[in-house]
């Protein structure tokens, strides 16, 4: 099996090396993975497979033109693996909007919903590495409260799991728009975040380092103290009082460095008085990474971050500029936070990126609400070219 892998792999390879250089230039889109007619909603959540399949989650009910509901699973080709087919549903604008997978290829699914294969599953469910329901993950009544539902699901390494949106209760137990579930689905009692955040949660970040977890989001306060846009919680769900940043907008994306240090995306513009165009970085102490300059930033909010592991920065959202330099709606920065223009996705996405993935091979995945990328069809799903590193993964499978 191992000898026809690597066979198929350096194929794979040959192909890629016959295209113009052009056609895998940093940035562009890659024609390799096709997704066909795509989705036929909204993307908002890819979540990449150490088998290099990817998880996708969204409003859609379909996926090029077959019957799915909200999450389907994708080939390394981009065309749909129909053995993996979970049926999320739920209101009329039912979706998933994170994908957090697990080591065991469990994956767990937060969003709008209430039935996961015809169990009631309130905006929370863990599906077995098949797509099937895993029943031993219950969260009982789940996240309740009027128009409840959740933006974002992670996962820590003890397997407890965050969670974060909008909701006054998790199982008949008052949470406000952030709590921590044990590995089993129940509430953990443990963490305590008292009154939460006093409005909409949209990203979650746990430090590895002492397991302190950053919110981002639309709220002003948490648990009573003035925080706009991010707090930082300790391990047990109390405020960090020492962590106290002041941004004049909101987060949407964060990100956290091997050096500690906090990259966030949103619709901020200045932190701690300094001009900061949407995207910045923080030290550990909450205070303005000065040395990461964006120059103007983005030009609209920044919803989306991965970080490759030379310290450069994609970056997603409804931006269609970064540091003055057209850039629309995807762009990479380099580590110093000035604009990497050898990535270049030319006419880009034609609306918003919701999610962005990095694969081994630097290839860039993204999501979103757009119907075309780099001028070329591509509903809810798409991959770029980043640096050339393919030969390494394909000759290591």
């Amino acid at each position: 099996m191992r000898s026809q892998s690597l066979f198929v792999s350096l194929i794979s390879l040959i192909a890629i090396l016959l295209l113009p250089a052009g056609a895998r230039a940093p940035g562009a889109l890659d024609t390799s993975f096709d997704p066909g007619a795509g989705a036929n909603d909204v993307v908002f959540a890819v979540a990449l497979q150490p088998d290099g399949k990817v998880l996708v989650g969204g409003s859609f009910t379909q996926f090029n033109g077959i019957a799915h509901n909200r999450v389907v699973r994708l080939t390394t080709g981009g065309s749909l693996d129909t053995a993996y087919n979970p049926s999320v549903t739920g209101p009329v604008f039912a979706g998933v909007v994170s994908v957090a997978l697990q080591p065991d290829g469990k994956a767990l699914i937060g969003g709008l919903f209430t039935h996961v294969n015809g169990v009631a599953r309130a905006n929370i469910a863990r599906l077995l590495a098949n797509g099937a329901l895993d029943t031993s993950f219950n969260p009982g009544a789940g996240v309740t409260g009027e128009d409840a539902y959740l933006n974002t699901v992670q996962l820590q390494a003890d397997g407890k799991v965050l969670i974060g949106g909008i909701f006054s209760g998790y199982n008949g137990v008052p949470r406000h728009n952030i709590a921590r579930l044990t590995a089993a689905g129940a509430l953990d009692a443990t963490f305590n975040p008292g009154s939460g955040a006093d409005g909409e949660v949209a990203a979650i970040a746990v430090q590895p380092a002492d397991g302190k977890v950053l919110v981002g989001g639309y709220f002003s306060a948490v648990n009573g103290v003035p925080r706009r846009g991010i707090a930082r919680l300790n391990a047990n769900g109390s405020l960090d009082a020492a962590f106290a940043p002041v941004l004049d907008g909101d987060v949407l994306a964060i990100l956290v460095q091997p050096d500690g240090k906090i990259v966030i995306g949103g619709t901020f513009t200045a932190v701690n008085g300094v001009g900061r165009g949407r995207i910045a970085r923080l030290n550990a102490d909450g205070s303005l990474d000065t040395a990461f300059n964006p120059a103007a930033g983005a030009d609209q909010e920044v919803d989306a971050l991965a970080r490759q592991g030379d310290g450069k920065l994609v970056l997603g959202g409804k931006f269609t500029t970064v540091a003055g330099v057209a850039r629309v709606r995807i762009a990479r920065l380099r580590p110093d936070g000035a604009l990497d223009t050898s990535f270049d996705p030319g006419a880009g996405a034609n609306w918003t990126v919701f999610a962005a993935a990095l694969q081994p091979d630097g290839r860039v995945l993204i999501g979103g609400a757009f119907d075309s990328v780099g001028g070329v069809e591509r509903r809810g799903v798409a991959r770029l070219w980043g640096d050339y590193r393919m030969y390494l993964p394909l000759i290591r499978r």
